[in-house]
Formats: structure tokens, C-alpha cells, sequence
């Protein structure tokens, strides 16, 4: 079952095995606040990492030799309450949600999960609609044209493992989108190169 019973038409079996994966992951995170004892819980290994406020995009790149984007969903559907609710939006006001997960040298090291407003998916200009297998932080970064809002932090023990999370929501074009990146256990190894 795909999160939120999103369209599943267009997703793959294998894809579809992995979108439900990240849901539990999803629908247990417990969001804190961005303050220091909130980040002095986030591992000192990926401390800088988690808390950045530059592109992830760009920090995953320089990690290894190969960066890729796998998109597992991107649908309309009704975001979760908690997202909807942080995004000061009706509980039943659609978007879309972009579900993918972010490789560096073929290892999953991220799960990313965006909410993007239809409005801003219908101006055009943004780039948005034709995203495909581009990293959204490319966009977000590309002129600066974006600004952090109030970041959100959780740590979480996911089938025996701590998964370190950041939630952003990013005013941009006058809307705002909402970021969920999950750092998955993967991300470990290539840190300690």
C-alpha cells in the first residue's frame, strides 16, 4: 500500500515494496525543535552533515564519485496531518508528494520525502513539474531564491538501527515545501573513508 493511497499506477512492484519500507519510518518520527540539546543528540559523525543548512545535495556529492536520485513515487495525495499541519494548510488540501531516495556510489544513504504546494507546480517558472531524476535541492540552491524556515530534528530506532532526520519547510516563490530527509545507516561508512 503506498503512502497516504497515492496513485500507484505508475510506480513499479519493487518500488512500490519500497515506498512502504520508509512508511513506518515515516509515520513514527516524533519531530523536536532545532535548538543545541536537540542537536547535541545528532551522532558528532554526522552532526555537520544533519544540521547544515547549505544543499544536502551538494554534501552528498562530495562524499563519493557517484550521486543519483531514485524517485519511488511523486503523486498527488493528501499529506500527512502533521505535515499539513506544520504547513498551516486544511487536512484535506492535496499536493503532490515526492518520495525518493538519494545514492552515493549505488548506496542508499537518504530517504527524502517533499511536499510541493499544486500552486507552486503549476507556475511554470519553478522547474518543479519536470523535476524527474534531478535532486530537488538543486533547484532550491541553484539561484538562492529559497529560505530556511523553522527546522525540525528527530532521532528514531528503526529495525534495530538510529536513523538521524531533519524536517525543513523552504519558503520559495512565495509557498512553502516541505522537506522530510531520513539519514539511513549507509551514510556511515562513507563518512568514515
Amino acid at each position: 500500500m503506498c503512502i497516504n493511497k497515492c496513485a500507484t499506477a505508475n510506480i513499479t512492484g519493487r518500488k512500490l515494496k519500497v515506498v512502504a519500507k520508509y512508511e513506518g519510518l515515516i509515520r513514527k518520527t516524533k519531530w523536536q525543535p532545532d535548538n543545541k540539546v536537540t542537536r547535541n543528540k545528532i551522532d558528532p559523525l554526522i552532526n555537520k552533515l544533519v544540521t547544515s543548512n547549505g544543499s544536502l545535495t551538494k554534501s552528498l556529492m562530495e562524499l563519493g564519485t557517484e550521486f543519483s536520485v531514485n524517485v519511488l513515487s511523486q503523486n498527488l495525495a493528501l499529506p500527512l496531518n502533521h505535515e499539513q499541519i506544520l504547513l498551516s494548510r486544511s487536512l484535506q488540501k492535496r499536493a503532490i508528494v515526492r518520495e525518493v531516495e538519494l545514492n552515493v556510489d549505488e548506496n542508499i544513504v537518504v530517504f527524502a520525502r517533499s511536499i510541493l504546494p499544486l500552486s507552486l507546480m503549476k507556475k511554470t517558472q519553478t522547474g518543479l513539474a519536470n523535476l524527474g531524476q534531478k535532486p530537488l535541492g538543486h533547484l532550491l540552491f541553484k539561484k538562492g531564491e529559497m529560505r530556511v524556515s523553522k527546522r525540525q530534528f528527530a532521532i528514531m530506532n528503526h529495525q534495530g538501527r538510529v536513523i538521524f532526520a531533519r524536517r525543513t519547510p523552504y519558503e520559495y516563490m512565495d509557498s512553502t515545501i516541505l522537506v522530510s530527509e531520513y539519514f539511513l545507516p549507509n551514510i556511515e561508512r562513507l563518512l568514515t573513508k
